[in-house]
């Protein structure tokens, strides 16, 4: 009962709430689906800077497509991991994008390609052309 007591006092004396420790439910998730693991790329790169510049806003996560993995799958896990944009890195993981089938769990999440091609659905950075400026471009229409 004294805590309570105590903790009333503290917040009727004008006190405020601490300051949450950690944003992660609340910050947007970026991950990379890469070809291969352990590889750091441009487009890997560019996401680390975009988070950083966030103040904490946008967490990014890597992601290797395992060999053996079913590429429709692996996306379909990726989508249940709440990430946001799902940045596919090389043509492999294209490749994957491409296959995965378009469900209603996957409707707020934006898809990006960086490869040799363009997959439908997915917007498109060629491997030359990645900078967190230039994903920040084609993903800036979503709100």
């Amino acid at each position: 009962m004294g805590l309570a007591v105590g903790g009333w006092l503290l917040f009727a004396g004008g006190g405020s709430p601490p300051e949450p420790v950690s944003h992660v439910a609340a910050a947007d998730r970026a991950c990379l689906l890469g070809s291969s693991a352990g590889v750091h790329s441009p487009a890997w790169t560019a996401l680390q800077d975009m988070a950083q510049r966030s103040g904490g806003k946008l967490i990014v996560q890597r992601f290797a497509l395992p060999p053996k993995a079913d590429p429709a799958a692996y996306v379909g896990t990726l989508v249940g991991l709440h990430c946001r944009t799902v940045v596919a890195d090389g043509d492999e993981a294209a490749a994957a994008v491409a296959t995965a089938p378009k469900t209603g769990k996957d409707a707020g999440v934006r898809f990006v390609v960086v490869a040799g091609h363009r997959v439908a659905g997915a917007a498109y950075l060629p491997p030359g052309g990645v900078s967190a400026a230039a994903l920040e471009g084609v993903l800036e229409p979503h709100g």
